[in-house]
């Protein structure tokens, strides 16, 4: 018998990570980085993904701006660099698509959800 591969993901556990759907959105363009892009993009936005090492400032801005839109915080800009590969990132956009939907389902288990306001359908 083998052993089993170790996990090498952010949150050692068990069961598969969400984090093994990243590079599928990194292919597949779900993924939006840049203010300006979130700007231009924020009716196609199905969730946006912000650090917990963000300033309070930048996240009550945030909140005020993106209303309607589901904001999850997580991670922190050096795991944000690890998983996606963009250095000192701390706001990344979803656009809606299946891909983003799984990943929002999964990441909402484990991440604290800052708008109370609304809920994404999953389907």
């Amino acid at each position: 018998m083998t052993d089993p591969k170790p996990d090498n993901s952010i949150n050692n556990q068990s069961e598969p990570s969400v984090e093994r759907l990243y590079p599928f959105a990194l292919r597949a363009r779900v993924v939006v980085v840049g203010e300006a892009l979130l700007n231009k993009l924020r009716k196609k936005l199905h969730f946006l993904l912000v650090t917990r090492d963000l300033s309070e400032k930048r996240l009550a801005e945030m909140l005020r701006s993106y209303k309607g839109t589901p904001i999850l915080q997580i991670y922190e800009a050096r795991h944000i660099e690890e998983l996606f590969g963009y250095n000192n990132t701390k706001v990344l956009g979803f656009k809606k698509s299946s891909l983003a939907v799984s990943i929002y389902r999964e990441l909402k288990e484990k991440a604290e959800r800052l708008d109370s306001d609304t809920d994404v359908s999953e389907s």
